[in-house]
């Protein structure tokens, strides 16, 4: 792929998209390049447009924080869950004698 198609894709890419520079963090959005080679203007590293899989709501580095916060939740949960089947059937069982 060209340089000039590259950079266009970018640009769509970056309009109205709340876009952290991979680097500094710095906010992406709206970046226009023009004919020169993209990068960051607060840190200056080359940028490109790539794809990821991202898990969760964390870093896209950090693949399991997503995975972490899922059990975390799920097992917090069950544990809920559980205390009120216990709860109730303790219930029943007083409110039978």
């Amino acid at each position: 792929m060209d340089r000039a198609r590259a950079n266009r894709l970018l640009e769509a890419y970056l309009a109205g998209r709340l876009s952290p520079c991979p680097k500094c963090g710095y906010d992406l959005r709206d970046l226009t390049f023009g004919g020169d080679r993209p990068k960051c203007p607060e840190c200056g590293s080359a940028l490109r447009l790539d794809t990821r899989l991202v898990h969760g709501y964390g870093d896209p580095r950090d693949r399991s924080s997503g995975m972490k916060r899922a059990e975390l939740i799920i097992l917090i949960g069950a544990a809920a869950l559980l205390v009120l089947v216990v709860g109730a059937a303790f219930l029943s069982l007083f409110a039978s004698m």
